[in-house]
């Protein structure tokens, strides 16, 4: 008995300290509306430039000069990823002569997933076509990334 409200105790108690992706809700609220309707704006002075040499090698292919770019970070184990993936392909289907859109594992990519300061799974960098984020946001329905990206390709992110 000693030994079974041990372990409820430390599960009770990592739940509380490690409570894992925040997103791993699939980013809806209770209503049936996404958790995240809006990209949120980061510094937008950040140009993305090679940190070290380290972090040259984790770079991702350079978008073409004057193209806006997507860097969608996931990873294989991630629920909410999964019902996202079909979601980026079919924009990357609609979108992808205008905007370059690349997938990142963050299992596989550690160090570039570090350098964009990703904590939860999927997340999306907006590159704007100055090279500069433009906002990152985390799972987004269909509609949403469309108008996110019909922003990002009018250079209006």
């Amino acid at each position: 008995m000693k030994t079974v409200l041990s372990f409820l105790i430390l599960i009770s108690l990592s739940l509380t300290l490690f409570p894992g992706c925040s997103r791993c809700n699939s980013g809806r609220s209770t209503d049936g509306e996404s958790a995240h309707p809006e990209t949120v704006p980061v510094d937008s002075e950040a140009a993305i430039t090679p940190d070290s040499a380290a972090m040259a090698a984790a770079r991702i292919p350079e978008a073409a000069p004057g193209k806006p770019k997507v860097i969608e970070f996931s990873a294989t184990w991630c629920g909410p990823c999964k019902r996202q993936k079909p979601i980026y392909e079919a924009a990357i289907e609609k979108y992808g002569k205008i905007i370059d859109m690349e997938s990142v594992d963050v299992d596989e990519n550690p160090a570039l997933a570090s350098k964009y300061h990703i904590n939860s799974v999927p997340t999306f960098i907006f590159i704007d076509s100055k090279g500069k984020i433009a906002g990152r946001t985390n799972f987004m329905n269909a509609d949403e990334l469309e108008a996110t990206l019909d922003k990002l390709a009018a250079d209006q992110l």
